[in-house]
């Protein structure tokens, strides 16, 4: 029980991430406070592992071997997702802000759509585990293949957009 809290524990860090990386392109402590909560969500997904691991050392039955290995792959896969925010998501923020780009209408449309779907499916993550939840699980699951389809349209949009309507010194990806 005390592991399905701090994974619970980690993926509420790991929702708050989230919520911040919309306002990010504009507010430089937003980016930096990504980065805090990426350094929070690596140290809780050790301890929780090394917690894990020291359970693990004792003798297991079958079907607490099953827990293990699931606790193990879902704490894993949250950890991974502030991996790909703190590292892939604002790499393209910042490089945004660089350039002074910003994404057109149809595309930050697009990117909240997404943002809120991979929210949902967190969020149904996070229930599964803390409440072992099997129809959390199965929501989970089933948002996988609607944020794979939402990513490759967003990013189709964004090779084939080409606008030129847009006050001089702002370019739209």
């Amino acid at each position: 029980e005390r592991a399905r809290f701090e994974i619970g524990h980690l993926g509420k860090i790991l929702l708050d991430m989230m919520g911040r990386i919309p306002g990010s392109t504009e507010d430089p402590e937003a980016i930096d406070q990504i980065r805090k909560d990426e350094d929070k969500i690596d140290i809780l997904y050790s301890e929780i592992v090394k917690y894990l691991q020291e359970i693990h050392v004792n003798t297991m039955t079958p079907q607490e071997s099953e827990v293990f290995v699931e606790l193990v792959g879902a704490s894993d896969n949250l950890e991974s997702v502030g991996d790909i925010i703190a590292g892939d998501i604002l790499k393209v923020v910042e490089k945004a802000r660089e350039k002074n780009l910003r994404a057109s209408d149809a595309l930050n449309d697009m990117y909240e759509n997404l943002h809120g779907a991979v929210s949902r499916a967190v969020k149904a993550a996070i229930r599964s585990v803390e409440k072992n939840d099997e129809q959390a699980a199965q929501d989970v699951l089933a948002l996988k293949d609607d944020v794979h389809l939402m990513v490759d349209q967003a990013l189709q949009h964004q090779v084939l957009e080409l606008r030129g309507d847009e006050p001089p010194g702002i370019e739209t990806f």
